[in-house]
């Protein structure tokens, strides 16, 4: 199998917005939604997902503190490209 890459990835893939609904009651200070995209590696023997990288793009939003209602939180993960 060959992994499909691109000079030009923003042609390919656009911004990814994700978003969750969440209600919290005393909710500490410093809570994070954090996304990120990890391109695929290699197989490894010891971990079922395969070898471990670094995100090459990632996004976080965070979460209001206190107690509060239902509410959406987004987080934008912006297409980038990246060198092949």
């Amino acid at each position: 199998m060959k992994v499909a890459t691109s000079k030009q990835a923003e042609r390919l893939v656009r911004d990814l917005v994700f978003k969750v609904k969440l209600a919290g009651t005393d909710v500490g200070k410093g809570g994070v939604i954090e996304v990120g995209y990890h391109p695929p590696t290699g197989l490894a023997t010891g971990d079922p997902m395969g070898d471990r990288n670094p995100a090459i793009v990632s996004a976080s939003a965070s979460i209001p503190e206190g107690t509060f209602k239902g509410q959406w939180i987004e987080v934008k993960l912006v297409a980038r490209p990246h060198s092949n």
